[in-house]
């Protein structure tokens, strides 16, 4: 009898670690569209998701960043605006469920300067040089995203041997 005391208080405490987790639903991503006269910026989105909660919509403007947080009502305006410093702007907004799942969304906008006649050699090897740095940066998310795959392929392993070493552990003590 103290036995199966004991393994009855063993199988209650291991029995939420067995249990799989509950998954989280995830917040679908909105499309960013901008658009402004001289300097003000106006970025609006799409039909925000049923389950978002609030935003953060960080832009970086040159180098300085702004955090801008949105709550669920400023986001249902569809829309908020921004007064440029620079001609390099972007605009990353990320979506925040209550469950803790997010999606995040990016839009950048580079305003050029009325182009002269004949470029200057440095002119001609920067923007080289920012065409190589954008290549670089859509392989890197493309890596990332793979990499993330990996990742939720690797949990959903580990919580497949958590639950067949459970079960197999409760088989042998019986």
């Amino acid at each position: 009898m103290p036995a199966f005391m004991v393994l009855s208080i063993i199988a209650l405490l291991l029995w939420p670690k067995l249990r799989p987790p509950q998954p989280v639903a995830p917040v679908a991503p909105v499309t960013l569209q901008l658009s402004g006269i001289g300097d003000t910026i106006e970025v609006s989105w799409s039909a925000l998701p049923s389950n978002a909660d609030h935003a953060s919509l960080a832009v970086r403007d040159g180098d300085a960043l702004t955090e801008i947080n949105l709550s669920r009502d400023q986001l249902n305006v569809g829309r908020a605006s921004y007064v440029r410093h620079t001609a390099d702007v972007s605009f990353d907004m990320t979506i925040y469920a209550a469950s803790g799942a997010t999606s995040q969304s990016i839009a950048h906008l580079v305003l050029q300067p009325v182009a002269s006649a004949t470029q200057s050699p440095d002119t001609s090897r920067l923007s080289d040089e920012r065409a190589e740095l954008q290549n670089q940066v859509q392989d890197l998310k493309k890596e990332l995203q793979a990499q993330r795959a990996k990742s939720d392929r690797l949990t959903d392993l580990v919580r497949i041997l958590e639950n067949r070493l459970g079960i197999e552990a409760g088989e042998d003590k019986k």
